[in-house]
């Protein structure tokens, strides 16, 4: 390298030295400073969305206290339960396939329903029948707008 060096002549020794210390600094700008300026700004801007969802819960804390106590009034025994799916499932024209019931919840199936018929049919026993909803497992199906489903509703007691 010092033979190279001495071989050049002054002023192309100056220009390498002064190139090899520009690049020098752009590794160091475009390998250390700048990286560590970006993972600093998005974790200010993580810090600030934490913050202000901590601030939001907080805020809202006592109204989902409230809101669970409210939901959680009116328990329903497995048969009351069962009765009352598929009473609705009737008023909506859907034949329910299989219906398995357990201790803690209750499973049910169905094919090839309309994907509306199926929002209003849940909407209707969550909301109006206050039977609280474990799961729900959707398939859709070839033909545009039907799904298969199944379901799984609480019972009373878990």
């Amino acid at each position: 390298m010092q033979a190279f060096l001495a071989s050049l002549s002054p002023r192309d020794r100056r220009a390498l030295i002064l190139l090899s210390a520009f690049v020098g600094v752009m590794v160091l700008y475009w390998g250390i400073w700048q990286p560590t300026q970006q993972r600093l700004s998005k974790s200010s801007e993580q810090l600030l969305y934490w913050q202000e969802a901590y601030q939001f819960v907080s805020s809202h804390q006592q109204q989902a206290k409230a809101l669970k106590q409210v939901q959680s009034a009116p328990t329903l025994t497995a048969d009351q339960a069962r009765q009352r799916i598929t009473q609705v499932a009737r008023q909506q024209q859907l034949d329910i396939k299989r219906l398995e019931p357990g201790q803690k919840a209750m499973t049910l199936w169905l094919e090839q329903v309309p994907f509306q018929k199926v929002l209003t049919w849940l909407y209707d026993i969550v909301e109006k029948q206050q039977i609280p909803l474990l799961n729900v497992h959707v398939s859709r199906k070839q033909e545009s707008g039907l799904v298969d489903l199944r379901v799984s509703f609480q019972l009373a007691g878990s």
